[in-house]
């Protein structure tokens, strides 16, 4: 079951729109221990509005080139806080995009193809655990899907995250061969927390 439209996890509001999933797609590469190929496709069986009519539901554009270190993003969730619990209201952090190669000293060969950085590296602000599966968005595109990292906003170890324009064509064929009317989500396959819904 998904749920959508609601800030609160545990309120449903006018507007709040509760979908079965009809099914989920998935990278057969897909690895637990290094997180490579950490993406895939939820179909879900209740139609969702086609433009930005809705209140809080709306369509997001596909990122289909690299995004330039330095760019300011915003990553969402429900994860947890300063306080170690899951927050009952969305929240919203500001990021910056920091380069592969400086992420990689972090990271060394943890970090591959098909994954993205993004936080600071004097840490403060980050993704966190219960977030997994989340929108990082820079400029009204869905560039990345929170993944992992190092604990949480630690000094040095920037968010690591699904970089979405390099799994784009993946996306597109698997909503080109899914059953005419379903409408589909991403999800991080870690947690499986369903976020940044597209038709």
């Amino acid at each position: 079951m998904v749920v959508m439209g609601t800030q609160n996890r545990f309120k449903q509001v006018n507007g709040t729109i509760v979908s079965a999933v009809s099914s989920i797609a998935y990278t057969n590469s897909f690895s637990l221990d290094t997180m490579r190929d950490d993406v895939g496709v939820m179909f879900l069986k209740t139609g969702l509005p086609a433009n930005k009519t809705h209140l809080t539901i709306s369509p997001i554009v596909l990122s289909n080139s690299s995004i330039a270190a330095g760019s300011q993003c915003q990553v969402s969730g429900w994860g947890k806080t300063k306080t170690s619990v899951l927050s009952t209201e969305l929240l919203m952090a500001n990021v910056s995009i920091i380069q592969q190669s400086i992420c990689r000293v972090s990271y060394g060969s943890g970090l591959v193809e098909g994954m993205l950085c993004a936080g600071y590296l004097t840490g403060g602000t980050d993704s966190c655990q219960g977030d997994s599966g989340g929108p990082l968005v820079c400029n009204d595109e869905l560039v990345g899907i929170v993944s992992w990292g190092n604990s949480c906003a630690q000094p040095g170890y920037p968010g690591i995250y699904t970089n979405v324009s390099y799994y784009r064509n993946w996306i597109e064929s698997r909503n080109s061969s899914a059953p005419v009317g379903l409408k589909f989500g991403f999800i991080s396959l870690g947690f499986t927390l369903a976020m940044g819904y597209l038709f």
